[in-house]
């Protein structure tokens, strides 16, 4: 591979495109399993954050410092 060829047909300015185009945000039919597994771990310690940490925040006696 002539690596000065590959370099040549670069775009002059970023580009927009996907995150401007109407099907933006819709989730595909079928995703990539790797990236599931990837972000699991974030979506299950936020669930985790969101269901036993605001329980315990309700359910914690309120304190107010003099």
């Amino acid at each position: 591979m002539d690596v000065h060829n590959k370099w040549t047909d670069l775009p002059k300015a970023p580009s927009l495109k996907n995150l401007t185009e109407g099907r933006f945000g819709e989730l595909k039919d079928r995703q990539h399993a790797a990236v599931q597994d990837l972000t699991k771990a974030h979506i299950q310690s936020f669930d985790q954050a969101i269901t036993d940490g605001l329980s315990r925040v309700v359910g914690s006696p309120c304190t107010v410092a003099s």
